[in-house]
């Protein structure tokens, strides 16, 4: 095969780091990879994410932490598919605080209906979170390119109990 094809669109390397989609649409990922002048990869890639649609994501509050008295409550938030921050030579975001999150008021709490809990109600809901009889009284969240079924990039959302600050100091769960 010829290099450079006609396949390839080919960026100035300084260009690399603040490169966005081509392509628009409600939501849309590219992968990125900085090569040699011979057409060698140089390690170094990354996953450009855009689009203009406004998503929601909706996660049971049980699923994410142990607390019996939350299995009842569900988290809500929006978010734009061009805010989410994939690393640098990694498929994932850094992981995001709930308990943070939840005090900002990024993050709602639901019932099971969708019915946003009170202001009084979130405060005994972080309350309960810190007098938990469990080791663990936060959860986080982040966002990580994977492959589909049909074989294309997805954007998934995990979570894992543990805070932020924890998880993001583990190698084992940094990549």
């Amino acid at each position: 095969m010829e290099f450079p094809t006609d396949v390839w669109d080919i960026f100035e390397t300084q260009e690399f780091d603040l490169a966005v989609p081509r392509e628009s649409g409600q939501a849309v990922m590219e992968l990125m990879v900085q090569l040699r002048p011979n057409g060698r990869a140089v390690d170094h890639f990354r996953v450009a994410l855009g689009g203009s649609k406004l998503f929601s994501a909706t996660i049971g509050f049980g699923s994410l932490l142990p607390i019996k008295d939350l299995d009842r409550m569900q988290i809500a938030f929006d978010f734009w598919v061009r805010d989410v921050k994939i690393r640098r030579n990694m498929a994932t975001s850094e992981w995001i605080d709930l308990h943070e999150k939840l005090t900002e008021k990024v993050i709602t709490i639901q019932d099971r209906m969708g019915k946003a809990v009170t202001e009084e109600h979130l405060g005994e809901i972080l309350d309960l979170l810190e007098r938990s009889g469990t080791y663990v009284k936060s959860a986080s969240m982040r966002y990580a390119v994977v492959v589909g079924a049909d074989n294309r990039m997805r954007l998934e959302l995990q979570g894992l109990p543990g805070s932020a600050k924890l998880l993001n100091s583990k190698p084992a769960f940094t990549g």
